[in-house]
């Protein structure tokens, strides 16, 4: 992943947050994100029937000079678990500390593109391959790993080993969202289980649940709650001073995160019904936010209210691949969110 437009001198620079460092400051260095080729899972769309022939000569072939799975198919799918799981123990660590540690909105919540782009760059180093063997891994079938055990005769269902591995985000984010919706509504004095569906419907009205100043208490209650359980208190700083309010320094990705799984339980409650989805619509209802955040949040890094968001002069704080952008507001300004809250 790269950042393509250069931040200018009279902008905010952004730092490289080092693991488990103090909060971040205005004199911390640009971060420089060196371009990756991109390494694209390849297409199955022609492992048909028809291709059979071609498809077992494949499966037949050692992957690489570290890695050589068995010919016998149940030989080489457990064999490709054990590999996967391999893999599977450096992918989850990294998921949580890029969302912990990073200072660019972009790498707050992958597009599923980037998470494939992550997923081979840790297949290659836990295999110590090549990007191409890694991708020819991932497309192997494998046993599905589960906490059950197989009776009888029954075989363990297959599936191609980025499967589970691309499940690594998702738990990721099932398990964050637990904590910030926890959070959020301890910081509104409610709790999902009691609020009537009135008082969502009212949350939901214009996002006050993130651009109004209650719903704002509430993201900052629930922005505790996520650095905590991910690891990185040093981006909540504590007041030194008498009178000084506890500071949350964080980008508008965590901010619209909160968001989005804030917005997700509140339409839980209103409608009945489990709110969430695939990761693509997450990801799409996340951008959506994001970019009517860029109304709402400073576009400085000064603490503002418990605030600080780190990359606020980021001109790309707000671009995400065209495919997931909304559509813009009309020229009154519809949907555009109120100005932010008064630095103090």
């Amino acid at each position: 992943m790269t950042v393509s437009s250069p931040v200018s001198s009279d902008e905010v620079v952004l730092g490289q947050v080092p693991s488990r460092t103090p909060p971040l400051s205005p004199e911390q260095a640009t971060r420089v994100r060196s371009p990756q080729p991109p390494a694209r899972i390849l297409s199955v769309r022609n492992d048909t029937a028809g291709n059979e022939s071609a498809r077992h000569a494949r499966s037949s072939r050692p992957l690489g000079p570290v890695i050589a799975l068995s010919d016998d198919p149940s030989k080489r799918r457990a064999e490709g678990t054990a590999v996967m799981q391999g893999i599977q123990d450096l992918l989850k660590p990294r998921v949580s500390e890029l969302i912990a540690d990073t200072v660019l909105t972009v790498d707050v919540f992958l597009d599923p593109e980037s998470k494939f782009e992550m997923i081979v760059e840790t297949t290659v180093e836990s295999m110590n391959v090549t990007s191409a063997v890694a991708n020819a891994f991932l497309l192997e079938m494998i046993n599905q790993p589960t906490k059950k055990r197989v009776r009888g005769s029954v075989a363990p269902r297959a599936v191609r080993a980025c499967a589970p591995l691309g499940m690594v985000f998702s738990h990721t984010m099932s398990a964050i969202k637990a904590v910030v919706v926890a959070g959020w509504f301890a910081g509104v004095n409610s709790t999902a289980a009691t609020m009537l569906v009135g008082t969502a419907q009212e949350w939901k009205i214009k996002r006050k649940y993130g651009q109004s100043e209650g719903g704002r208490v509430g993201v900052i209650a629930a922005s505790k709650r996520m650095f905590k359980h991910l690891g990185a208190r040093y981006r909540v700083k504590e007041p030194t001073t008498e009178g000084d309010v506890v500071v949350v320094h964080e980008t508008p990705g965590h901010y619209a995160l909160v968001c989005t799984m804030v917005a997700e339980a509140l339409d839980t409650i209103i409608t009945g019904s489990s709110s969430g989805g695939p990761d693509g619509d997450r990801f799409k209802r996340y951008v959506d936010e994001a970019v009517s955040l860029d109304l709402y949040l400073p576009k400085h890094n000064r603490a503002q209210n418990g605030l600080a968001i780190v990359d606020g002069a980021d001109p790309n704080r707000a671009v995400f691949p065209d495919e997931y952008m909304p559509a813009p507001v009309d020229d009154e300004g519809i949907g555009a969110a109120p100005p932010p809250v008064a630095e103090v």
